[in-house]
C-alpha cells in the first residue's frame, strides 16, 4: 500500500467518515509491515504508533507480539546459557580423564582451563595441607598473579579471605574491592581487581581447599553458578588424591 495514500477526511458526512477509517486503517497496515520488516532484521520495535489516531487495537497487538518476542529472547537466553554449562562441563569430563598422575599438573591444567573457558583472568587453587598441629591452605596452582600475591600463598583455616571460605564452607563474592587490593598485568597495562570470589572444594564436609577468583570485571551469576559446580566435581577427584598423596 502507498505511504501516500490519504482519502478526503474533510467531508462531514458518512463518506467521509469511511474515508477517515480507510486512512486510519492504510496506516496501521503500513506501520504494522515495518514492524514485521524489523522483526525480520532482528531489531525491536519502537512506539510509532502512539502518534496514531485511534490506534488502540494496533498497540494492543502489537504489545502482545512484543511480549512473546521478550519470551522468545529469555529463553534463548536461558537456553544459550545452558548449553554453555553443558559444554564445559564435558571438557572438564574430558580434562579428567586425560589428567596424569601428577597432581600439580592437573591442578594447573584446571586453572589453565576455567580461566579460558570462563575468561575470569586471574584464578587460583589453595589446598589444605597438615603443618605440624595444625591445618592450613597452600597455593598449589595459579594463573595471572602478581609476585606480592605468590609471597602471600599460605593461610591457616580461618585467616584471610581464602582461610575463612574454608572454614566456614560458604562461597564469597566481593563486587567493590579497595582499589590496589591487585592488580592484572597485560600488555595494554595494569587493571586493578574489583571482585573476588572465593569457593570451598568441600568433600563430605571436609574443606579439601578453596579457589580464588579475580577480575576487573563482574563476574557473572551464570559463570559463578558454572565455578562452584566445577568445585563440586573435582571435589571427590582431589579427595582420592590426597589420599594416594599424589
Amino acid at each position: 500500500m502507498p505511504e501516500n495514500f490519504k482519502l478526503d477526511n474533510l467531508r462531514k458526512d458518512e463518506i467521509g467518515k469511511l474515508n477517515k477509517q480507510a486512512t486510519q486503517l492504510a496506516v496501521h497496515m503500513r506501520l504494522f509491515d515495518q514492524y514485521l520488516k524489523r522483526v525480520e532484521k532482528g531489531t525491536s520495535w519502537t512506539d510509532e504508533a502512539n502518534h496514531v489516531p485511534g490506534s488502540e487495537k494496533l498497540h494492543f497487538i502489537l504489545f502482545q507480539i512484543k511480549e512473546k518476542e521478550a519470551l522468545i529472547s529469555r529463553l534463548r537466553k536461558e537456553n544459550s546459557t545452558a548449553l554453555w554449562h553443558q559444554e564445559g562441563a564435558t571438557r572438564l569430563y574430558t580434562l579428567l580423564q586425560k589428567s596424569t598422575g601428577d597432581f600439580d599438573q592437573f591442578l594447573n591444567d584446571l586453572v589453565l582451563f576455567l580461566s579460558e573457558y570462563t575468561s575470569v583472568p586471574q584464578i587460583g587453587i589453595f589446598i589444605t595441607e597438615e603443618s605440624g598441629n595444625k591445618k592450613i591452605l597452600r597455593l598449589r596452582a595459579c594463573r595471572a598473579y602478581d609476585k606480592k600475591k605468590e609471597i602471600e600463598s599460605i593461610y591457616e583455616i580461618g585467616e584471610g579471605l581464602p582461610g575463612r571460605a574454608a572454614y566456614e564452607q560458604k562461597d564469597i563474592h566481593i563486587k567493590d574491592l579497595p582499589e590496589g587490593y591487585s592488580y592484572l598485568t597485560s600488555g595494554l597495562g595494569e587493571e586493578s581487581i574489583t571482585q573476588i570470589l572465593l569457593v570451598p572444594i568441600v568433600y563430605n564436609k571436609h574443606s579439601l581447599g578453596v579457589f580464588e577468583f579475580m577480575s576487573p570485571k563482574e563476574i557473572e551469576p551464570h559463570t559463578v553458578s558454572f565455578l562452584k559446580a566445577v568445585a563440586d566435581r573435582i571435589s571427590s577427584e582431589i579427595f582420592i588424591r590426597k589420599l594416594q598423596k599424589i
